[in-house]
């Protein structure tokens, strides 16, 4: 598995699966002999590699960051034949300084890829799926590469206050060189008009070398025009250092449901939520899966056809897809549930392993999605088996939330775990499946945005496989 190919004769488009490949591998994700089992393993090969070259104009800046969004299964990071570092969780975004190996000009990028769900240790989710039958590997979300001076902005989160006419920003600062004062410049505008709304800046800080530090500022939002199913209108802000640019997208909304009536509130009105679910890691396996689910025409028309039949709202059930489909969700007016990609527990059919602990994989279930506004719920652990639900466990006033069992294995003190790694983040609450509607928080707010790094450089990768002898050229992604 560790062994790098030493050619490459096959290539792919990144993002995508490996089942896109041309001259076509035979059978990547094999079909599972009993799709009830926990174990899955391609006897063809143990992994999938891909390799690209790019050349660094200039010297090599402050922060260089490489971001895997989403890859199945695990992924190691090897730049110009020095190891960067592994991110095994296949559902979240993976994070690699490359600043110790990145040089100006030429750069040889290689990316490892588990070939099976095997290729992960049974303490890390692998997305089993008892009505699947196949796991296709692959680089299934962008690739970004994000250069930048410092101070850098790691993370930019909004939280609408529709009542006050405001919206919070909070800003994480990293500073990557010496100590360092800096200012952000924050800029507001309509997303489709690019009407400037207001601008804002803070007061100087003073940032010790390699510290972090959260700005958060109170940005008023007078006759702002609230985002909903019905009009989905959208906000744009940009946060400048001065040495880095962030842009992301909001809408001014709130969500919450009211504990006497149990009906979910929208801006404050009662909400009725109609819709479905949308399996996408099932529709992989599909023969006519083919590129369709990283063709942005065909999923915006996708979630177009949700609303022709009068839904308002989607589950991306066990799994989730790439950052693209939030933003087509939120431009096109759909709320969603994103849940988890655990499907263990079920009588009969799944055993739930002893030692999967989702707490490996949640750091990052947040990075990406976590300010889109279409979401006012995160689901996580959704086993068919139910437990007795215990008693609520009281969690931070940070995490401001009830939260229960979530499923066999995982305590109520792991889930408060789980929201307490969020610590840092606007308040936020979490859904369980065995959570009481009665025990649900008086007042849920979610943050509304979605973040689009403009500094981001886009990397069309290419591949091979071990055991084949297959090796691949570069294909520009679209």
């Amino acid at each position: 598995m560790d062994k790098i190919p030493q050619k490459f004769d096959h290539t792919v488009p990144v993002p995508g699966l490996v089942s896109l490949a041309k001259p076509p591998f035979a059978e990547p994700g094999p079909v599972v002999a009993d799709r009830n089992s926990l174990a899955q393993q391609d006897p063809r090969r143990d992994a999938f590699w891909y390799r690209r070259s790019f050349n660094l104009p200039g010297s090599v800046p402050p922060v260089a960051t490489l971001k895997v969004g989403k890859a199945m299964f695990g992924t190691r990071v090897i730049l110009n034949g020095q190891l960067i570092g592994d991110h095994l969780p296949s559902f979240t975004p993976g994070l690699f300084d490359l600043r110790a190996a990145l040089r100006p000009g030429k750069n040889e990028l290689l990316i490892r890829v588990g070939a099976a769900r095997d290729s992960l240790p049974p303490s890390i989710p692998n997305g089993f799926d008892y009505e699947k039958t196949r796991y296709i590997p692959g680089i299934f979300d962008s690739v970004d590469l994000i250069l930048s001076g410092t101070p850098d902005i790691v993370n930019l989160q909004v939280a609408p206050d529709l009542p006050n006419q405001s919206a919070r920003v909070q800003t994480l600062l990293h500073n990557a060189g010496e100590q360092a004062v800096a200012t952000v410049v924050f800029t507001v505008r309509e997303a489709k008009s690019l009407k400037l709304i207001t601008t804002l800046t803070n007061a100087q800080i003073l940032l010790a070398k390699g510290a972090d530090q959260t700005v958060s500022v109170l940005i008023p939002m007078p006759g702002f025009r609230p985002w909903s199913p019905e009009d989905p209108f959208l906000y744009q802000i940009e946060a400048d250092t001065g040495q880095d640019r962030f842009e992301t997208r909001f809408g001014m909304r709130s969500f919450q449901f009211d504990t006497k009536t149990r009906i979910a509130l929208l801006n404050g009105k009662p909400y009725f939520m109609r819709g479905s679910n949308i399996t996408l890691y099932r529709f992989f396996e599909d023969p006519e899966c083919g590129a369709l689910p990283w063709d942005k025409n065909w999923v915006r028309l996708l979630h177009r056809r949700v609303k022709d039949m009068h839904w308002n709202c989607l589950r991306y059930c066990i799994g989730f897809p790439p950052e693209a489909w939030y933003r087509i969700a939120d431009e096109e007016g759909i709320l969603v549930q994103d849940e988890f990609p655990i499907w263990y527990g079920g009588a009969g059919w799944s055993k739930w392993p002893a030692n999967s602990k989702v707490m490996n994989s949640s750091p990052n279930m947040q990075n990406g999605c976590a300010n889109a506004g279409i979401i006012p719920l995160w689901l996580f652990g959704m086993p068919a088996t139910r437990l007795p639900p215990p008693k609520p466990v009281s969690l931070s006033k940070k995490c401001a939330a009830w939260i229960c069992r979530t499923g066999p294995g995982t305590t109520a003190m792991e889930c408060r775990a789980f929201l307490e790694m969020f610590s840092n983040l606007i308040p936020t609450t979490f859904m369980t499946p065995n959570i009481s509607w009665l025990t649900w928080p008086r007042k849920m707010v979610f943050p509304k945005a979605m973040p689009c790094p403009i500094r981001a450089i886009h990397l069309p990768l290419s591949m091979n496989t071990v055991g084949c002898g297959s090796t691949a050229t570069a294909r520009p992604r679209p």
